[in-house]
């Protein structure tokens, strides 16, 4: 039987997994989103009502039905990444990589993304939350400036916190640039050419796009 998701479940995993990579690199765009998506009120909400609703939208967009499938679930890590990570080309590269590397995922046959680091990464964040060892906490890990790691016993550091990412994504391929930029030479424009129709096939799923791709 497959996993299935609810909308907070993959909520919770998106986070986990997003903070796995921050741990790791301490990458200043990472930081910054999850300076939000880890921030919440007193009354159980999240700090910034924004995320909520976008991850929401987002959610509902890939699936109507009330739980996801793991794929379908970083279908919606794909959206929110797209959206409140900087632009790839000028993002600090660990994000960049990272953002890259969600959307080729999506693209991947199965038996391929299964093989993926970050993919598998993605599952054990899912095998976290959904663990009910695991203890869910509503507070931010992030230290304030100047301050170092605390000792996981003292109190106040979050607990049965899901592990470091041991593998980075790998920097996604350059494409090479003529010597003028109001002019793009053969490869270039076949680059250019791959990438305009695999957006439309992200966005569409059409059958006949996706055996020509």
């Amino acid at each position: 039987m497959k996993k299935v998701l609810s909308e907070w479940q993959s909520y919770s995993a998106m986070s986990e997994f997003l903070e796995s990579y921050y741990w790791a690199t301490e990458d200043d765009d990472l930081g910054s989103l999850l300076g939000s998506v880890t921030l919440w009120s007193n009354d159980g909400e999240l700090f910034d009502q924004a995320i909520s609703d976008d991850w929401h939208t987002f959610f509902v967009d890939v699936s109507d039905e009330s739980h996801h499938t793991l794929f379908q679930s970083f279908q919606v890590v794909k959206q929110f990444v797209n959206e409140y990570l900087p632009d790839i080309t000028v993002a600090t590269p660990v994000s960049g990589n990272l953002t890259y590397a969600i959307r080729t995922i999506c693209d991947m046959a199965e038996v391929q993304r299964n093989q993926d680091p970050i993919w598998k990464n993605w599952v054990a964040a899912v095998d976290w939350v959904t663990n009910p060892n695991v203890e869910p906490v509503n507070e931010s890990p992030f230290l304030k400036t100047g301050q170092s790691l605390p000792n996981p016993k003292e109190k106040g550091f979050r607990q049965n916190q899901f592990p470091i990412a041991k593998v980075l994504p790998v920097p996604r391929p350059e494409i090479p640039m003529g010597p003028s930029l109001e002019k793009v030479d053969l490869t270039q424009s076949y680059y250019a050419f791959v990438k305009f129709l695999q957006h439309y096939y992200q966005v569409s799923d059409d059958s006949e796009l996706g055996n020509f791709l």
